[in-house]
């Protein structure tokens, strides 16, 4: 077919044109049909891009019994060019434009840009028939757009903020006044100010009382941005996610997502109960250069009998040492540790935790006695001692004896001659045979262990820590804590026994001190003085609160009235019939009283 069918459409603030024709092109065509109406109060408002995709949307409505199901794409003309890519597909729209392509999918049709002077319905435009003299239905057409919009926005976004005051909020704020400008004269170019609207410009469009969309989502005012996200915060207390999920549904606002980061992070009772994401990278301890140098110190425990086991453990060849005993008093703990290193040798560096008796004065005279250096790991933070590699193991025995009944000595013996001769990990040698060269005899015949094997034992668990170091610190949840003296940080709560108790103590602390590693916190409380020591795992940053209760918002002046009003919506003489009840009375069956 040669002849083509073309769509002429124009918009001007007073009316609407359209003109069906066919010809051969654009120049050569004749008109086969032609329609106009004025605009009504709320369209003669709308931004010139939407007044013209307006236009495409009448003539569409007008002569749709011509061209619904027509074999070739419609061309539609018109003078518009930002049209073009909005209907064609390669741009989203504003919300009306969206409408109006959803309204009119089952039609074929194509949109062609031609200048205003040489278009043949721009005449019509501007001499366009009064709405008055128009149809019911065809009235009714006018008011789908701007039904559509009132719906939009007498829907309920969050407590407390109505249409008045985002409305009054818009018309005061300097950059969404020069963007409602743009966007009222159908400008694509933004001062270097406001670039991020640049993207989102084809999308924006207006109310009658000029509220700016993007979609279907308002662009809220800056003074409104800080109280919607208190207002959708309050109560639930809402994560960082759920809380931008919640904002994103009705509005759009530059840096959204940094300023619910911010407010989540300086909420005080969200602070309280939300875990750390991330941990402090990890430091593994120096190989020693010769064993029984450096020990590790532990107890396991309490068994079901109420007995605890002291464990020693060796840094360099991981040869383990133990002692049941009946209680973890010093005056128990102490004549057993006794007995170990009288077997093995006192070591120079004993490593412990913060817990009794280790952080008493017998064992500090105990270590003075034998010229041993007490080092202390992080208190609450069990990962810092490396004896607790071997507390899996022997808890993993000892459970199982006491399910079977076995005498615990025995099994404590066991374990140990078991961990002793079974080539560890990260040596590749058995701890026995690192720890006395020529190892020991036990129930496989005799293993030894040459300087050379000892050598290269030594290298391969240097640098199994150091790639498991690389491995692990390279975890996403891995982050160095830049902690500083004089912070103000909050501490984990290790007093919480029932669910409903914070993660974190709610009141703030302040560091004093920082040991040379990094891994210890010494933290004073505020208020009452006493002083604590950390890991900073069990550490955060107290942010100060920067934000005031909903209920003491200052709400800035407007008169919400009549929303339909505000909207630009005009009122038809019908109304609608009101739902009343019955007045008639009824008057009970005498046979039932």
């Amino acid at each position: 077919m040669s002849t083509q069918t073309f769509l002429f459409t124009d918009a001007h603030q007073t009316g609407l044109g359209a003109m069906l024709a066919q010809g051969d092109s654009i120049e050569n065509a004749r008109p086969v049909a032609i329609a106009s109406r004025t605009t009504n109060a709320a369209e003669q408002r709308y931004p010139q891009i939407d007044l013209e995709a307006l236009a495409i949307d009448f003539a569409l409505r007008r002569f749709r019994q011509y061209i619904v199901g027509f074999p070739t794409k419609i061309q539609v003309i018109t003078d518009h060019q930002p049209l073009c890519s909005v209907f064609n597909g390669k741009r989203q729209g504003s919300i009306r434009t969206e409408r109006i392509k959803l309204r009119h999918q089952d039609i074929r049709f194509t949109v062609t840009y031609q200048r205003g002077k040489i278009n043949q319905s721009d005449y019509l435009s501007r001499h366009a028939k009064p709405i008055e003299k128009l149809t019911r239905e065809e009235r009714q057409e006018a008011d789908d757009l701007n039904n559509l919009l009132y719906m939009l926005h007498t829907t309920p976004i969050i407590d407390c903020m109505g249409i008045g005051t985002i409305a009054q909020a818009t018309q005061n704020d300097p950059t969404l006044k020069k963007i409602a400008t743009l966007v009222n004269q159908g400008l694509t170019w933004i001062e270097k100010t406001e670039s991020y609207f640049q993207k989102v410009l084809p999308k924006l469009t207006m109310t009658a009382n000029g509220i700016i969309l993007k979609g279907e989502k308002i662009v809220l005012p800056s003074n409104l941005q800080d109280t919607a996200i208190r207002l959708a915060h309050k109560g639930a207390h809402p994560g960082q996610s759920g809380l931008e999920r919640r904002l994103r549904y009705h509005f759009f606002f530059h840096n959204m997502s940094k300023k619910i980061e911010e407010f989540v992070k300086s909420c005080n009772h969200c602070s309280m109960f939300i875990d750390k994401k991330t941990k402090e990278p990890i430091k593994p301890h120096r190989v020693p250069e010769k064993c029984w140098d450096t020990v590790s110190v532990d107890l396991f425990g309490p068994m079901p009998t109420s007995k605890h086991v002291v464990v020693v453990q060796d840094l360099a060849s991981r040869f383990p040492a133990a002692k049941l005993v009946t209680s973890t008093k010093a005056d128990k703990v102490l004549p057993a540790l006794s007995e170990i290193y009288a077997t093995y040798g006192n070591p120079e560096v004993q490593i412990s935790d913060n817990g009794p008796p280790f952080n008493g004065a017998q064992m500090h005279d105990f270590a003075t006695s034998k010229s041993i250096k007490l080092q202390k790991a992080p208190p609450l933070h069990p990962s810092s001692n490396p004896v607790e590699t071997f507390m899996r193991p022997l808890g993993k025995a000892m459970k199982i004896a006491y399910q079977t009944r076995a005498p615990e000595k025995e099994t404590l013996e066991i374990t140990l001659n078991n961990y002793r001769h079974t080539p560890h990990q990260a040596t590749g040698i058995p701890p026995a045979a690192m720890m006395f060269r020529d190892g020991q005899r036990y129930d496989f015949p005799r293993t030894y262990a040459t300087e050379e094997d000892v050598r290269r034992a030594r290298e391969a668990d240097k640098q199994k820590k150091i790639d498991n170091e690389e491995k692990i610190n390279s975890s996403k949840y891995r982050k160095k804590s830049n902690f500083n003296i004089g912070d103000k940080v909050r501490v984990r709560n290790y007093q919480k026994s029932r669910k409903f108790d914070p993660v974190f103590l709610g009141e703030p602390f302040k560091i004093i001190d920082i040991n040379d590693e990094g891994n210890k916190l010494i933290v004073e409380h505020q208020e009452n003085g006493f002083s604590l020591c950390r890991h900073p795992d069990d550490v955060k940053p107290f942010i100060e609160p920067n934000y005031i209760e909903v209920e003491d918002v200052q709400w800035p002046v407007g008169d919400e009235g009549d929303v339909a009003e505000d909207l630009g919506i005009e009122k038809s003489g019908e109304t609608a019939p009101t739902l009343r009840r019955s007045e008639r009375k009824k008057t009970p069956n005498p046979r039932y009283i």
